[in-house]
């Protein structure tokens, strides 16, 4: 038998006592034997494994099974160091809608929804979620100012449109409630 038709088989094996009891996971293990079989019968990956020496060959093995078993388990201790990444597979704690909005101010008093996103696209979420903790914590206030005169600048320079100030406002509504509830958390002139 070839070596990675040994790589799929013992991956699947290893797999396998995890994934009986459980049938979601059976299903996973059946279509990514479905996947990964073109891949094990193509004499191309095939001659280049054949290629690779030994201990390599040993390697890709293990971290092919260790990864199929971290897939297929639903535990955080057993998928170590796998990372867990749940997505839309968890119940949010709170029953509120939550929301932030930045806020230009223009030299000659117009409103502007300044999106962060596309003044810095690459870290969009990490600067919102990083702003909300910034608002909430006393301790963060000159960071918070610090980084609401940082957009505010990007927003000129990339729009050429000269700001007064920015504010973020935060916004809340119970779920199922179409009452919404703005407050006022940050204030910051622009120079």
């Amino acid at each position: 038998m070839r070596p990675m038709t040994w790589l799929l088989l013992l991956g699947l094996l290893a797999s396998t006592p995890l994934a009986v009891f459980d049938p979601p996971a059976f299903l996973q293990l059946v279509l990514l034997a479905a996947v990964f079989y073109p891949l094990v019968r193509n004499k191309r990956f095939q001659q280049f494994l054949q290629q690779l020496p030994r201990h390599y060959q040993f390697g890709l093995i293990v971290l092919f099974v260790l990864l199929l078993a971290g897939h297929l388990t639903r535990s955080k201790q057993r998928t170590f160091p796998f990372v867990v990444w749940p997505m839309y597979g968890f119940v949010v704690q709170t029953n509120l809608v939550q929301s932030y909005t930045v806020i230009g101010i223009t030299t000659e008093g117009t409103f502007i929804e300044i999106n962060p996103n596309h003044l810095y696209p690459s870290v969009y979420r990490g600067l919102v979620i990083r702003l909300k903790w910034m608002c909430l914590s006393e301790e963060e206030q000159p960071l918070l100012r610090q980084t609401i005169r940082a957009i505010g600048n990007e927003y000129q320079k990339q729009t050429g449109i000269s700001l007064r100030e920015v504010r973020i406002y935060y916004h809340w509504r119970p779920l199922g409630s179409e009452e919404q509830t703005t407050e006022l958390i940050a204030v910051e002139p622009i120079p």
